[in-house]
């Protein structure tokens, strides 16, 4: 489930997944339930104080990375400077 992003997702997507508290588990989770106004409440975007974001590495655009390190901080190596070269040859 998603919902609209929040500040701090924003500048990246404009949704996000719905992230529940632990106390709305069981609610969320009744098998039971016929009534859906009091999950709705639940669909909102979470608070952006109770996240934190960083970039990742691009090991995470390939299935074939299944690991914890696809969520470690990135930090990429700074690229050297290339020589221009030559637009137009005479």
């Amino acid at each position: 489930m998603t919902t609209t992003a929040n500040e701090l997702v924003s500048g990246i997507h404009d949704r996000m997944p719905v992230i529940l508290k632990p106390e709305n588990y069981d609610l969320w989770l009744d098998p039971g339930f016929t009534k859906t106004a009091p999950v709705l409440d639940l669909l909102k975007p979470a608070n952006p104080e109770s996240m934190r974001r960083w970039r990742v590495s691009p090991r995470v655009n390939s299935v074939l990375n299944d690991d914890a390190r696809c969520s470690d901080e990135y930090h990429p190596e700074p690229m050297a400077p290339q020589p221009q070269g030559m637009l137009f040859q005479e």
